[in-house]
């Protein structure tokens, strides 16, 4: 079967919503280019193909119980380039779930998705920003914690004028969404830091908090226990999340994304030990739900054209083959319980003992 007969086949179980891990062919391949995505180099040193280095997303073999700061450290440290390829070139880049308008097209570009994708990106900011109802309680100094390449912090401060600090464990990630702020022009209102928050908070009072897809890579009690030493007295913190209502998903979760997946009744829990209530809770798995079918068509697209262009590599084919078969795991699992998206506000009512 040729590359666009690959494709069509693959992309059909998309759009239909039908793809099952059987049902994926293994037949097509591509590359990534930093550059084509960003037209400029960047200034962070990252791991990148322009270099011959192929960006790696398999995971150790041997399982992961929980994502240790160390694992998660380097986890994105390798996906940052990819990211960038994928959601870019920005200034705001995100790497988190989307409201989309109606399924993808069968003849998307990777260009015209990527667009559309980042599009989704933003009106799902616009709903969390909804539910917590940021205008009124993202004010003076907002800490961004697991800030990835500052997307979200740029967002915010853009929004609402506020100084946003974006917390990354990750180095090169903190240059680069401080590059990309600079690009933004919101170098005035967004910084970043580099901090475990789990062990460590940055230094001074922050009067808001907020976290997208975040915690997850977290020990929730060390985390809210920091979070409380950082907010004053009736402040709050607002966390979107991944969240697990069926114990069989933890595992090829944990495993593919780096991640300590939890249910909701932990997140309470650790917040309660640290001085916060719970006052919004807000499901919306259903509204991000087709993001995962746009993921999926976005690397079919881009195996597609980098096939055509017989600029295809072995490292490539593998990951995104690899994405199109997580993501459409990812998808399945949605629609039946297993995960959940929330977004959630805690109000803090008393200080950590």
């Amino acid at each position: 079967m040729d590359a666009m007969g690959c494709r069509s086949a693959r992309f059909d179980l998309v759009h239909d919503r039908r793809m099952t891990d059987t049902e994926i062919p293994v037949t097509c391949a591509g590359s990534d280019s930093f550059l084509a995505v960003t037209g400029k180099p960047c200034r962070a040193i990252i791991p990148s193909p322009m270099d011959g280095s192929p960006i790696v997303e398999d995971m150790p073999a041997a399982p992961m119980p929980t994502a240790s700061p160390s694992a998660v450290r380097a986890y994105y440290l390798r996906k940052n380039a990819e990211i960038l390829h994928r959601y870019g070139p920005g200034p705001q880049v995100h790497f988190h779930a989307a409201v989309m308008t109606g399924g993808p097209p069968h003849d998307g570009t990777p260009a015209e998705l990527r667009r559309r994708i980042v599009e989704g990106q933003t009106r799902y900011l616009d709903r969390c920003a909804d539910i917590w109802e940021a205008a009124t309680v993202f004010r003076g100094r907002v800490l961004d914690i697991g800030c990835g390449l500052g997307g979200p912090a740029i967002y915010w401060a853009q929004r609402f004028g506020v100084e946003v600090t974006g917390l990354t464990i990750e180095p090169a990630q903190a240059q680069l969404a401080a590059q990309l702020a600079d690009d933004a022009g919101m170098a005035h209102l967004v910084s970043t830091t580099v901090e475990d928050f789990t062990v460590a908070h940055p230094q001074g009072k922050f009067d808001t908090a907020v976290s997208n897809e975040a915690f997850v890579h977290m020990d929730r009690h060390a985390a809210f226990a920091n979070a409380s030493r950082t907010l004053p007295l009736g402040a709050y913190l607002c966390i979107e999340d991944v969240l697990l209502t069926k114990p069989e998903g933890k595992a090829p979760a944990d495993r593919y994304w780096t991640i300590d997946i939890g249910p909701l009744a932990e997140y309470i829990a650790a917040a309660q030990a640290s001085g916060f209530t719970l006052d919004r809770n807000v499901d919306v798995t259903a509204e991000g739900a087709d993001y995962w079918l746009w993921s999926i068509a976005w690397a079919d697209s881009q195996l597609a054209q980098l096939e055509s262009e017989d600029a295809l590599t072995e490292a490539t084919e593998s990951r995104l083959l690899r994405s199109i078969r997580e993501h459409a795991r990812m998808y399945r699992c949605i629609t039946n319980n297993v995960y959940e998206f929330r977004a959630l506000r805690f109000h803090k009512v008393r200080d950590l003992a």
